[in-house]
């Protein structure tokens, strides 16, 4: 890395205002969001930058991709804003009316459901692949559009990865030059890393961060049960980590499939002797563990694993880099928040520079950053520590705090006001 002020020429402008780094759900939606800015917006990847690369790789026979969110209210208010929910109600998502949280040693448990809080659906549950895919179609209409009108469009920097940066000036103003590994090199006033939880421009920017391992790997896959999933979410707390069952929709026209999505979060050696199954003991490991939920698992589809680690940056904000999404927070997935997460990031990022530029500061301007990063990392912190809170408070514990667990979830959904507190904070609303 090299900070060496001569890098760039006084009278030289860099290529971009704002260069955002990582096309995945975070990057794509923020470079959509500020495509009509009037600023120079650029979007670096090292993929193809095309709606048809985002066609997952995993997909079993099902052709579901394995990797799901489930996403707020709040996001899909952004998504709406942004034109991909339109494109995304044509393909399939599902969203869900109920959910069961109960564990695996006592009688505790709770129910929530969307019409105790007024709400259509607690949630909607959606592959990651179609979400990026409707960005993407959205990105490319976006640039299309704006040849049509002679100004400026976002720019695609595809199929290239950051290998190192340098720091300069230009009339004063900060300026990253970011060199890639086709020999390339881009600069911008701003770069925002949205390159996911192993940000390779968070390294190279040399931010700190704070993180652990969890022990535990996450097996993700589709299932298909013997009954319909009637539009219910299921998550159980087993001693060795939860599992969660995320209701699919087969279809646009078909939201009460028997498809679920798998999300099992096990103590590692657990998790590897998962994977060493084959399909049919696996599925019967999966019955045994949800109690034959849906009448049992009928198929099972490819399974991906990949190890738990939470991560927070202990700043978001380094001279002109920002970071955003898993590139400034990772988090365990047993509440399905880090997506929900990344847009409220998204979100935030937007609002702050529009409201500095509209009052004549520049993008990289210290006190827009600064408001980007009040905003977002106390709120971010908050939801890390409840998840933590939840990964340990449902760890396997000695009998007498197990029945005080018990005791507080029934509690829970004996009391309805708690239970809708509840339920609108997971929303969103």
């Amino acid at each position: 890395m090299s900070s060496n002020p001569s890098a760039a020429s006084p009278t030289t402008q860099p290529d971009c205002d704002i260069l955002i780094v990582g096309a995945g759900l975070v990057g794509a939606s923020l470079a959509l969001r500020l495509a009509e800015s009037g600023l120079r917006i650029g979007l670096l990847d090292r993929g193809t930058l095309t709606a048809a690369a985002a066609k997952p790789q995993n997909s079993g026979g099902s052709g579901f991709d394995p990797r799901v969110v489930a996403l707020t209210a709040r996001s899909q208010q952004l998504l709406e804003q942004l034109g991909a929910w339109e494109l995304l109600k044509e393909q399939r998502l599902c969203p869900y009316e109920q959910m069961r949280v109960w564990e695996e040693d006592g009688t505790g448990q709770v129910e929530f459901a969307a019409r105790e809080i007024h709400a259509p659906a607690l949630g909607t549950i959606v592959e990651n692949s179609l979400v990026l895919e409707a960005l993407m179609a959205r990105l490319h209409a976006s640039r299309e559009q704006a040849s049509l009108q002679r100004r400026d469009a976002v720019r695609f920097y595809a199929e290239r990865s950051v290998t190192a940066l340098e720091r300069s000036t230009t009339d004063g103003r900060p300026v990253t030059t970011l060199r890639c590994d086709d020999d390339s090199a881009i600069s911008a006033h701003l770069v925002v890393a949205a390159d996911g939880g192993n940000s390779r421009l968070r390294e190279l920017a040399g931010f700190e961060t704070r993180e652990w391992d969890y022990g535990q790997k996450a097996i993700v896959t589709t299932i298909r049960a013997q009954q319909a999933h009637a539009r219910t979410a299921l998550q159980r707390f087993l001693n060795t980590g939860p599992l969660a069952y995320l209701p699919l929709a087969d279809s646009a026209d078909e939201p009460l499939g028997e498809h679920c999505s798998i999300v099992w979060s096990a103590d590692s050696g657990r998790a590897d002797e998962l994977m060493a199954l084959d399909d049919q003991d696996f599925g019967a490991a999966l019955n045994t563990a949800m109690e034959g939920a849906f009448g049992g698992v009928v198929s099972v589809d490819k399974r991906i694993v990949f190890p738990l680690r939470q991560r927070h940056a202990k700043r978001y904000v380094q001279d002109n880099i920002v970071l955003a999404g898993d590139a400034a927070h990772t988090i365990h997935p047993l509440a399905g928040q880090g997506v929900n997460l990344g847009f409220l990031d998204v979100l935030a990022l937007a609002e702050a520079l529009e409201a500095g530029i509209a009052s004549g500061r520049h993008p990289e301007d210290p006190l827009i950053m600064g408001r980007y990063q009040r905003r977002r990392m106390g709120p971010n912190l908050a939801m890390m520590a409840l998840m933590e809170g939840f990964k340990r408070g449902f760890a396997d514990q000695p009998p007498a705090l197990r029945w005080l667990r018990n005791l507080g979830l029934n509690g829970v959904n004996r009391f309805a006001g708690l239970r809708k507190a509840l339920a609108k904070e997971a929303l969103g609303a």
